[in-house]
Parts: structure tokens; C-alpha cells; sequence
């Protein structure tokens, strides 16, 4: 029966789990700060009309009625998005590992060997996942019910705007689900269940851009794949996209708040999202036990080494640890790697699709006259994708240290004769190297733009540069958290959340506050732009077809110059820290020289008579 003996465990083993708790505090300071985000607009925008009229911009304005709606509408905006983020964030994070970390455990094969069917098992996780998301959620409404006192938030708009997250987190749960039975590990599924959810939330916006790109052909061509294939499409997606709906339905824009809900369009986007949820979910219900039995059963197949034959040592002989990063793990699955290869494919369709299309339309009508308009496409797939690619690189770095001990393999790797720093440079480099494809995805999008004019070049440059810089940090960061943690689920958690940190919370609360103090634009972007990694990311693209200001340039480089130290020192403070942990005093155990043991300390000078 549902919610029955595995959702019990999962309920009890998450009660006791105490970031939970420390979660539900960030979540009511963050209200808090919205709260004082919305107030400061609000006001700022009082003052400024007050001023128009009477000249005197900096007088004090006290809040109307109006003025109290006005606020009221306001911290309802940034209510509604935050929450819809977050929902779209947190639960891929929550409920990805739900089935991996029992196959990862070894505790899968328990659930299977007893009376309970998969419906249960799957059902029951599902269920005490949501349940943990809708606590998190339930921490915003103690600060929701501030404007109790101000009037008030309409009871049947706040009942549409939970119906939408309710559905949303449980078509986002089924998504985590889904992607983790085919995870062996906890730390994987987690930021591939996240590459999915941002698929399915990317694939609208590209369709939209596709049929834009159709519809300036005129071919019969064009015209038959715009009405048959991509309309249809796009029109199934925006059926289910949440973010859309909140754009256009969230009752925000009106003069009086809700009374501009559209709660039929959201009705209907409540059922196809439940519908698309119950499919994936019985699809995780049918294969959850076969794909593991087969997994169990069938022989790994040894990959070959990226480059020369597999059983090449010289790698192995000069660097172990990189060799090992790098190579060393390569068994793999028959089912990973199809999954792995179809996850790919359909990456570079949803990805290069757009871009492809608009670089043969000009090539083919234009020459090279449609440079900027391919250029501007190109900066927003760069942006986005590289904030997300530099996002998972952190996630995946997290779990690199945590790995070693949930293996046992910690103890085997501190009683090796290795230097600190060599291992953590081969673990960074290991995590550059698993994410080589993706990089030279988000770096090919302004290079196709040379077929169009040859300066996409130092676009090109310009982005490989900065993406190195943000991964490199990234992964250091990574690292950092995974050196002091023992759960990879944690240490995946905290990075994500630091490296938000660094980039929006940071730039959002900065800019708020900054903007009141009536600094000059220059100024606040030297302030607010530099920890912003989709700023970093699409200026060099920008810089080539559009005149870029001074000020945003220095904002360019004060941002790269910072990620570079960054890198640089917690790259140091981890090869201090593993030094820590080993117990080393100083950095490494090396060999006495003349003989073959090891020795705590540094390089030993060879004694006058060690050469006899």
C-alpha cells in the first residue's frame, strides 16, 4: 500500500537530518530580504514620482494606501518567482539520489527482497521527497502572513500560485526520479537530474526562436516543418512550462493584485503536468527493479583510453593520480553508456539547432550581413549554458574527496607516497577533463560565427578564457567543501548553494542596496557586475558587434582577476587542507634517498655517506 514502511524510514531518517533545519532558516532570512528588496523599490520608486512633480528628489515619502498596494504587489512578484525557482532548484537536488543512493548502499536489493512491489517503493520515496520540498516551502509563509497587516495577499491567488508549485514540484520529482534509476551513484544523479529539468525549461524558448527562424525562409519547405513539427511542439511545451505560466498568468500586472489570474490556462497546466508526472513515474515503476538486476548481472564493458591503446602504462608510470582521474575509472555499463550518448544527442539538437539554422539563413540569403543577429543568439546560449556547465562542474567536484570515503578508498589514498598538491591538481583536471565535450560546446557557439565574419575569433578567445577561469574556481571551490564533508548529498548542496551565492544572491542584494546610496552607474557595476558569471560570459561576445562601454570592460576583467584568485588560494588552502588531514607537516612523504621508504616531511638532503 502507498505511504507505507519506505516512506516511514525516509520521513524519520530526514527529521533527522539537520540541514534540513538550517535550510528552513536561509529560507525565512531570504523572505526577509525580499521583503526589504520590495520595500526599498517601492519607496525609490514613491520618491522619484513625488520628485518629478515638486522637484525635490530627495524629500521623505510616507507610504499611501496605494502605496501599501503597491508593495503588496510587489513583494508578491518577487514571492511568486522566488518560490517557482527555488521549487525548480531544490527538488531535482532533493529527489534525485531517492533510488541512487540505494543501489549506491547497496540497500536496494533489501527493498527488493521484500513483499513490497515497486509501485510502493517508488511512491512511497516520491511521496516523502514532496513532502520534505512542501516543508521547505511552508517556511515562506510565516513572513507571507506580514501582509496580513497591510491588507493582505488574496487567499484564492495564493491557493493558484501553491496549486502551480504543488504540480511543478511533482513533475520535477518524477523528472529526478526517473534520471536517477539509471545512477549508480547519488552524486551523479543529482546533476543529471538538474541538466534535465534545465532541458526541459530551456527546449520552450528555443522552440520559439526556431520558428522565428522558419518563418523568415518562405520555402515550402520551412513552412511544413513550422506547422507540422515545431508548432505542435512548442505548443505541448507551453502547456506544461511553469515559467511561462508564471509569467502570464501569475495575476501581477494588473492595477488590483489577482484580478488578471488566468486560473483556467493554470488549471490546465495543473493536469498536463500531473499526467506527464504519472507517466514518468510509471516508467520508473517498470523498469526501477529491471534496470538494476540487469545493471547487477551483466559484465562491465572497459573503456579505451582517450588516447593510444588501453593498456599504455606511461600515463600510469608519470602521473598516477591524474591517470587514475582521468582514466582509471572507465567501467561502464552498456545502458550508461547509451544513456549518456542519447543525453548528448539530444544536448547538441536542443542546443545547436537554433544556431545552425540561423548561420545557413544567412549564409544562404545575407552573406555575412545577419553577423550580429547569429552573435546576439549566440550570447544568450553561452550565458546560459555556461552558468549552468560551470554550476554542474562545481556540483560534480563536490563529490570527489566525499567519493573516497562512501568507497573506503580514503585510507588507501592518504597511505600513498603522493604529493598533496599533485592530487588535487589531478582531481581538478579529472573534473576538467569529464566535462571536455560540454566545454567545447558552449566554445564552439561564437567560433561557428567565423563562417559570418572572422573577429567571432576573439569572441572565441575571449569565452574560452573565461570559462577556464570559472571552472577552474568552481572545481576548487568543489574541492574545498568535499575536503570537509562526508556525504557527497551535502558537500553537492553547500556548493551549489556558495557558488550561487558568489554570483546572484550576492549581485541581487548588492544592487539593491547600492542603488539607494546614489553611487554613479560606473560605480555600481564595478560593485555588482564582476561575481556574475553570465556577465563574464557574454561580454567578449558582446564586445565584438556592439560598442562596449568602459566601464563594463573594467567590470570584465576585475571579474576575471577576481575568479583567478579565487582559484588560486583555495586551490592552496585544499593542498593545506589534504596536508591536514594526512597528518603531514609539511607537504608531501617522499623516499629517503638510497632507499625505498617513505618518510613524513619534506625531500631528505642525502647525508655525506649516503652514497656508500
Amino acid at each position: 500500500m502507498p505511504l507505507g514502511p519506505v516512506f516511514r524510514h525516509e520521513m524519520l531518517a530526514a527529521g533527522r537530518k539537520r540541514r534540513y533545519f538550517a535550510v528552513r532558516v536561509l529560507i525565512g532570512l531570504g523572505m526577509l530580504a525580499l521583503l526589504a528588496v520590495g520595500y526599498q523599490t517601492v519607496y525609490q520608486q514613491l520618491r522619484y514620482q513625488q520628485g518629478a512633480l515638486t522637484g525635490d528628489y530627495g524629500a521623505t515619502v510616507t507610504l499611501s494606501i496605494s502605496g501599501v498596494a503597491q508593495l503588496t504587489a510587489t513583494f508578491y512578484t518577487l514571492f511568486a518567482w522566488a518560490t517557482m525557482i527555488g521549487v525548480l532548484a531544490v527538488t531535482p537536488a532533493v529527489a534525485a539520489g531517492a533510488i541512487a543512493s540505494e543501489r549506491e548502499r547497496r540497500t536496494i536489493e533489501y527493498l527488493f527482497a521484500t513483499d513490497l512491489s515497486n509501485s510502493e517503493i517508488v511512491l512511497d520515496k516520491l511521496a516523502a521527497r514532496l513532502l520534505t520540498v512542501g516543508k521547505l516551502v511552508l517556511a515562506t509563509l510565516p513572513v507571507l502572513a506580514i501582509f496580513r497587516l497591510l491588507g493582505g495577499v488574496p487567499g484564492s491567488l495564493l491557493l493558484t500560485h501553491f496549486a502551480m508549485l504543488a504540480s511543478t514540484a511533482t513533475l520535477t520529482a518524477a523528472i529526478a526520479l526517473t534520471v536517477g534509476v539509471w545512477c549508480e551513484r547519488a552524486r551523479d544523479a543529482v546533476p543529471r537530474a538538474l541538466a534535465a529539468v534545465f532541458l526541459w525549461l530551456i527546449a520552450l524558448p528555443l522552440g520559439f526562436i526556431a520558428l522565428w527562424q522558419l518563418g523568415l525562409y518562405g520555402v515550402p519547405w520551412a513552412e511544413w516543418l513550422q506547422d507540422r513539427v515545431v508548432m505542435p511542439l512548442v505548443t505541448a511545451m507551453s502547456a506544461v512550462h511553469p515559467v511561462m505560466m508564471l509569467a502570464t498568468s501569475a495575476g501581477i500586472s494588473g492595477g488590483v493584485l489577482g484580478v488578471d489570474v488566468d486560473r483556467g490556462a493554470i488549471a490546465l497546466m495543473v493536469g498536463f503536468q500531473l499526467l506527464a508526472a504519472a507517466a514518468l513515474l510509471g516508467l520508473t515503476v517498470a523498469v526501477v527493479r529491471r534496470v538494476h538486476l540487469n545493471a547487477a548481472s551483466s559484465p562491465g564493458v572497459r573503456q579505451k583510453a582517450a588516447a593510444g591503446a588501453p593498456d599504455s602504462r606511461s600515463p600510469y608510470e608519470r602521473r598516477p593520480m591524474l591517470w587514475k582521474e582521468m582514466f582509471a575509472a572507465s567501467v561502464k555499463k552498456q545502458t550508461s553508456k547509451w544513456a549518456m550518448r542519447i543525453g548528448v544527442t539530444l544536448l547538441v539538437i536542443v542546443v545547436g539547432t537554433p544556431l545552425v539554422t540561423l548561420l545557413v539563413g544567412g549564409l544562404a540569403r545575407y552573406r555575412s550581413i545577419d553577423f550580429e543577429d547569429y552573435m546576439q543568439l549566440a550570447t544568450g546560449m553561452v550565458g546560459t549554458c555556461g552558468s549552468i556547465l560551470v554550476l554542474l562542474m562545481g556540483s560534480r567536484a563536490a563529490g570527489l574527496i566525499t567519493y573516497e570515503h562512501e568507497r573506503d578508498t580514503w585510507l588507501s589514498l592518504l597511505t600513498t607516497p603522493l604529493p598533496a598538491g599533485e592530487i588535487v591538481t589531478a582531481k581538478t583536471l579529472g573534473n576538467l577533463y569529464a566535462f571536455r565535450w560540454p566545454l567545447i560546446g558552449v566554445v564552439l557557439m561564437p567560433l561557428l560565427g567565423t563562417l559570418l565574419d572572422i573577429s567571432a575569433v576573439l569572441a572565441t578567445l575571449g569565452v574560452a578564457a573565461t570559462l577556464g577561469c570559472l571552472s577552474w574556481t568552481a572545481t576548487a571551490i568543489g574541492l574545498a567543501v568535499s575536503l570537509r564533508m562526508k556525504s557527497s548529498i551535502k558537500a553537492i548542496g553547500v556548493t551549489v548553494f556558495v557558488l550561487l551565492s558568489i554570483g546572484a544572491f550576492y549581485s541581487g542584494l548588492a544592487g539593491t542596496f547600492a542603488g539607494l546610496s546614489g553611487a554613479s552607474e560606473e560605480s555600481l557595476s564595478l560593485l555588482i557586475f564582476p561575481p556574475l558569471a553570465p556577465f563574464l560570459l557574454i561580454v567578449p561576445v558582446i564586445a565584438v558587434f556592439d560598442s562596449t562601454p568602459d566601464y563594463i570592460m573594467a567590470s570584465y576583467f576585475v571579474g576575471l582577476i577576481l575568479y583567478g584568485a579565487v582559484g588560486f588560494f583555495v586551490t592552496l588552502g585544499n593542498t593545506a587542507r589534504f596536508d591536514q588531514l594526512c597528518g603531514r607537516s609539511v607537504g608531501y612523504w617522499r623516499p629517503v634517498p638510497g632507499t625505498t621508504t617513505p618518510q613524513r616531511g619534506p625531500l631528505a638532503k642525502p647525508s655525506p655517506d649516503a652514497s656508500l
